[in-house]
C-alpha cells in the first residue's frame, strides 16, 4: 500500500463515527491519559519520516521509530508534562 492511500485511509478512519466515539469514551480516555497523544504523535512523525525521501529515516524503521519518539517529546507541551508526572508523583 503506497504511503499516500495510507495516510487517506487513516484520514477517514480519524473521522468515522467510531473514532468520534472512542476519542469521547471516557474508559478510553482513561486508558490512554496524557501518554496518548503521545503515543499517537510518535506514531505519526515517525510515519512521516520513513516515507519522506529527504528524511535521514527515509525506509529504515528504527531510524524513523526514533525520529518520531525525539519530535513527540519535543512537542509535548507543559500540560502533557504535568500530567505525566503527577500520574508519578501521587494526588
Amino acid at each position: 500500500m503506497k504511503s499516500g492511500k495510507l495516510a487517506q485511509s487513516i484520514s477517514k478512519l480519524m473521522k468515522s463515527p467510531l473514532a468520534q466515539k472512542l476519542t469521547n469514551n471516557p474508559v478510553a480516555k482513561k486508558l490512554l491519559g496524557p501518554w496518548g497523544g503521545l503515543i499517537i504523535d510518535a506514531g505519526f512523525s515517525g510515519f512521516e519520516s520513513y516515507n519522506n525521501p529527504s528524511d535521514p529515516a527515509y525506509h529504515s524503521i528504527g531510524k524513523a521509530a526514533f525520529s518520531g519518539s525525539i519530535d513527540a517529546i519535543k512537542n509535548a507541551s507543559v500540560i502533557d508534562g504535568a500530567l505525566i508526572g503527577a500520574a508519578y508523583g501521587g494526588p
